[in-house]
This record gives C-alpha cells, structure tokens and sequence, in this order.
C-alpha cells in the first residue's frame, strides 16, 4: 500500500463545504442552534378542505350505490328463487308456462286469430 495523502480526493472536495472551506457543521454549530433558528415558510394549504369535502361526497355515493345493489340483489335472489322452484320447461303444460309466466298467455277472446296477439307486439 502507498503512502496515505492528508489531502481528500477529488471527489470530496466540494462536498458539504462552504465557499471559504469550513463544512455545513461548523457552519451551524455543534448544537445546531443556528440551523433550529432558520424558518422556512410555507404555501398556505387551500386544497385540503376541498379534498376532503369530496371524499365525504365520494363515501356518500359509494354507500348508496351499495344499498342500492343490496336492493337489486335481493330482487335477483328473489328471480332465481322463482326458477329453481318451477317445473322443467320439458315438463310444463302450456297452463303451467302461463302460471309460471303471465306474459306469455295469448288472449284468445281479444284476438280470436292465430297469433292472438297484436302484431306490433310481436
């Protein structure tokens, strides 16, 4: 190994150093007291109101739209219920379908005529 050099390397020379040499801990004291002393001001915080006003907005929405699918969901439960109780169609009369579903009964004394319905709602 060479001899150690008291001088530091390039590449320190201008790190954590004021102009005159003396580095950043000097500079401010052991104690910092200086560096404790120094103020930095702030912007003024305008937006966190806003923000927040929205996230209530935003909670309000979400537990609506979550009651709401509750709703439908019992509904649906309530459909499918209704289809795992009903006879097989391979099994159902044409009465049985009419029960089952009443939009598919054909008035036969409104419209005497093959298809018994209007034709516009065909």
């Amino acid at each position: 190994m060479g001899p150690r050099h008291s001088q530091e390397p390039s590449w320190i020379s201008g790190v954590n150093k004021i102009s005159d040499g003396r580095h950043w801990a000097c500079a401010y004291g052991r104690n910092g007291s200086s560096f404790k002393a120094l103020q930095i001001p702030e912007a003024a915080d305008t937006q966190t109101s806003a923000i927040n006003a929205q996230e209530v907005e935003s909670n309000k929405m979400a537990f609506a739209y979550i009651e709401e699918s509750k709703a439908r969901i019992t509904q649906y439960e309530e459909q499918l219920a209704k289809f795992n109780n009903m006879i097989p169609f391979d099994q159902m009369t044409v009465e049985d379908l009419n029960d089952t579903f009443p939009e598919t009964t054909l008035d036969k004394v409104k419209h005497p005529y093959w298809p018994h319905k209007p034709i516009a709602d065909l």
